[in-house]
């Protein structure tokens, strides 16, 4: 997967402090996850972001925002031995585009200790929201409130592996 580049101008571009990915996660027939375009600057963000359609009107798979180099699996090296925060209420566009800000603006990498992975969300009988994180600790008072949530509103979890095993 390629990064799309920007149209050169005189206009300056503003990088943002990591390169994102997003990616489909399929359903169908069996898991499948694929990367669909690549992004690091914050115009070409805004760019594809408002292509997508609402994530809230998904009815089935899923989207993923993730750093660049790290697939949204559990197998990932930067995902393994870490933590995923659920959002275990519903969120509104707004809130989600609070956090999908949040997240490219680095502003939970400078709140939190363990590193941020990315953003999965699923289409399931109700939306699943889902921030990864690799190995580290991840307060979750701290990450309530950059994310504008009340601590009962999210739920840490440590990873699983294919046995179950933490």
């Amino acid at each position: 997967m390629e990064e799309t580049p920007s149209p050169k101008s005189d206009i300056s571009v503003h990088q943002l402090p990591n390169s994102w990915a997003f990616w489909v996660i399929q359903t169908k027939y069996e898991y499948e996850i694929d990367p669909v375009i690549s992004f690091s600057t914050i115009e070409d963000f805004w760019k594809y972001y408002l292509q997508i359609p609402p994530i809230q009107q998904l009815k089935k798979g899923g989207l993923a925002l993730f750093k660049e180099d790290i697939k949204p699996a559990w197998e990932d090296p930067n995902n393994k031995g870490g933590t995923r925060i659920k959002i275990v209420r519903k969120i509104t566009k707004d809130e989600l585009d609070y956090i999908v800000c949040a997240i490219i603006g680095g502003i939970i990498d400078q709140t939190v200790t363990a590193p941020l992975c990315g953003l999965y969300v699923l289409a399931a009988k109700k939306m699943k929201y889902e921030l990864w994180f690799g190995r580290g600790s991840v307060d979750p008072k701290e990450l309530a409130a950059v994310l504008h949530l009340k601590v009962q509103d999210i739920k840490p979890e440590p990873f699983r592996n294919a046995s179950g095993k933490k």
